[in-house]
């Protein structure tokens, strides 16, 4: 919800800015009732849960990625997708690190959070954030690796 309400303060600022949430969870109802609460239909799209084959279309056509979560996260699948399909993000300073390239911010400052939404530069180029050890590939041969040595060890 703190997403949502720093979304709306940039918005007040610029009117252009519009936000798709995606994904269902027990947070929809409360989400849609603000949303209505704040008028925000116009600008604020509850898409649902989508096809997992879906998500890299919906990236493609997304200026930015916003991502305030207040829970303890490892490394959440989702911040690297965005950061590999090289969307400019906003996300947690829980989660942040050096690497991503990304605004950090406190999810509970709803201004800073806001600020950050309008100051981050839109990325024509779009190319992937991630360094190469955040890669699918590099992650799969890591995995070979130690498999191998674990196997060769074990003889």
């Amino acid at each position: 919800m703190e997403a949502l309400r720093a979304f709306r303060l940039a918005a007040v600022t610029d009117a252009r800015l519009r936000m798709m949430i995606l994904g269902d969870g027990p947070a929809r109802a409360s989400i849609e009732q603000f949303v209505a609460s704040y008028h925000l239909q116009g600008i604020v799209k509850l898409q649902g849960r989508i096809p997992r084959n879906d998500l890299p279309a919906y990236l493609s056509a997304s200026d930015l990625f916003l991502f305030t979560t207040k829970r303890v996260e490892g490394l959440p699948m989702n911040v690297l997708e965005a950061l590999a399909s090289g969307l400019p993000s906003v996300i947690s300073n829980s989660i942040n690190h050096p690497d991503f390239n990304a605004v950090g911010v406190d999810p509970d400052d709803e201004a800073s959070v806001a600020a950050a939404i309008s100051s981050v530069a839109i990325d024509p180029d779009r190319i992937s954030r991630l360094k190469e050890r955040y890669t699918l590939e590099f992650s799969a041969h890591e995995y070979l690796r130690l498999f191998a040595s674990i196997s060769n060890g074990a003889k």
